[in-house]
This record gives structure tokens, sequence and C-alpha cells, in this order.
């Protein structure tokens, strides 16, 4: 983590604002290939892989879209088949990487429930770091060159940019293209106040994590393991882990978009204050809202 602070966002900052405005996008680009490989290693070539796949896919949609020959009919018929390939094929990486050995296990507890005694071998397949934010971010931009709401970009290092922009690589949040184009790429330089604005943010995520989250952490494990816990209590450990997981992840998404904002690229916002929420349905509206956002415009 200090690392990151001390050694890693500096020297990136320095670097950036060195080169022609044109070019800083690629000292992003580059610092989150070190980043993922520094995290990852070799899994890194799976990032490379998806980012090609999504790259490719884009502009095949964008060029059935551009076909004179076709009719609408045909060309919506045409793109939709693209894009059920294009989309499929990532998630079904993503399963096979992160959730096979889980489903697995899953389906043999299932069957031993009638006496069937079978076992799961765990296959301990390693995923790359991020890999559920770079595939979301994946199917939200191919849905939207299908649905004609971006264009498909012709540079692939801007795609994998935007895939691959190392602050939100571990925890979020899930920014959709069309709005990250607009200040990912523009190359404007670290001013003093982009760099003391991000700043404050990332102090007080790390406040949240180190002094808030970290220093509840034991409590919530303490708690927990308690054999007799009365109804009080009880709800008094809901509490406090509630407080605990809200306070490490939206810590971390202030690292996030403080870190971005140094370099003046605006993030989308992945709080908004859940507890003080009206009901359970606006507290989800303000807890994880990338994530939710995302469910309602590309699933549901």
């Amino acid at each position: 983590t200090w690392m990151y602070f001390a050694l890693f966002l500096p020297v990136v900052i320095l670097i950036y604002n060195a080169v022609r405005r044109e070019k800083r996008y690629l000292v992003l680009l580059f610092s989150g290939f070190f980043f993922f490989i520094t995290i990852s290693g070799w899994l890194f070539l799976i990032f490379l892989l998806e980012t090609l796949w999504t790259w490719e896919t884009g502009l095949l949609l964008q060029k059935v879209n551009l076909d004179p020959s076709l009719k609408r009919k045909e060309k919506t018929a045409k793109k939709k088949k693209i894009l059920t390939v294009g989309i499929l094929s990532l998630i079904l990486v993503l399963y096979v990487l992160k959730y096979l050995d889980f489903t697995g296990v899953n389906i043999v507890n299932l069957l031993n429930l009638f006496s069937l005694n079978l076992t799961w071998n765990m296959l301990n397949i390693v995923s790359p770091v991020g890999i559920s934010y770079f595939t979301l971010e994946a199917v939200s931009y191919l849905t939207d060159v299908y649905r004609d709401t971006v264009p498909a970009e012709k540079d692939y290092t801007k795609v994998a940019l935007y895939m691959g922009f190392f602050p939100k690589l571990i925890e979020g949040p899930i920014t959709r293209y069309g709005d990250d184009s607009k200040t990912l790429f523009s190359g404007i330089p670290v001013s003093y106040a982009n760099l003391t604005s991000g700043y404050q943010r990332i102090l007080l995520g790390l406040f949240k994590k180190l002094m808030i989250a970290d220093h509840l952490a034991p409590a919530v494990e303490i708690v927990y393991e308690w054999d007799d816990m009365t109804g009080s209590v009880s709800l008094f450990a809901a509490i406090i882990f509630t407080v605990q997981e809200y306070m490490d992840f939206s810590g971390s998404i202030d690292i996030v978009i403080g870190s971005a904002r140094v370099f003046g690229i605006s993030l989308a916002e992945n709080f908004k204050q859940p507890f003080f929420a009206k009901n359970a349905g606006d507290f989800w509206h303000r807890w994880h809202i990338t994530l939710g956002t995302f469910f309602r415009d590309y699933i549901f």
C-alpha cells in the first residue's frame, strides 16, 4: 500500500507531466500494465487477450452498422449475434477462472444430500486482478457500441486504458466508456488544484480503511466467534460488520477516485451516504452505485 503512495503514484505523476499532452494517456496505459504485472504476473496475458477481443468485437459491430448493403433488420440481427458471442466469451472466461470451483463444490454438496458421497477435486485456478471489473466494463462497452450509444474505438490502446486504468483495477468502480473518454484521454497536466483535491480524497480513503475499518475488523471477528450470542449482541455484530465493510470498501473507492482526480480524470461515485437512506431500496441505490446501474442498464 505504502509503495503505491510513496513511490508508484509520484513516479507516474512525474512521467505523465514530462511527456507531450497527446502521449500522456499512454503513460497511464503502461503504468496500468506495470501495476497489473506486479500483482498478477503472467496472468496479465489474459487481460491483453480480453481487451484485444473487446476491441475487435467493437470494430466488427461498427462495421456491420456502417454496411450500406444491409437492411435495418439484417444489421440488427447480425449485430445481435456478434454481441452475443462477444459477451458470452468474456463471461465464460470470468466464470471458469473465478467460479468453476465454487459451482463444482456446491453441486457436489447438493448431490451428497442424497448420500452419493461425491467429491470435487479443487482446480485452484488463479484469476488476474480485477477480472470481474474489467469484464463488466467490456460488456458495457460492447453493449453501448451495439446500441450506437458510443462509436467503436479505433485505437486499441484507448480500449485497453479504459479497461485497465490502474486506480480502478482492484476495487472498481464499474465505469462507462462514454463517461471515461471525456477525461481519460485528455492529457491535461497535473495541476496544483487537482493534485491537492486528489490527495485529500486519497487521505480520506486511507483514514476510513486504516483508522476505522482495520480497527473494527478484530472486533467483528471476536464478536462473531462467540458461541452464545444474544439478540442484542447479534444486532451489534451486524452493525459493526456493516460499518467495517462500508469503511473498507468506500475507503478504497475514495483512493481510486482521488488517484484519478490527480490526473484530472473523473470517475463515477460508488457510494452516496447509504446510512442516510430512507428505506432498504434507497440504501441499495446508494451502496455500490455503479454495480446497481450496470445491472439496471445492461441486465434488466
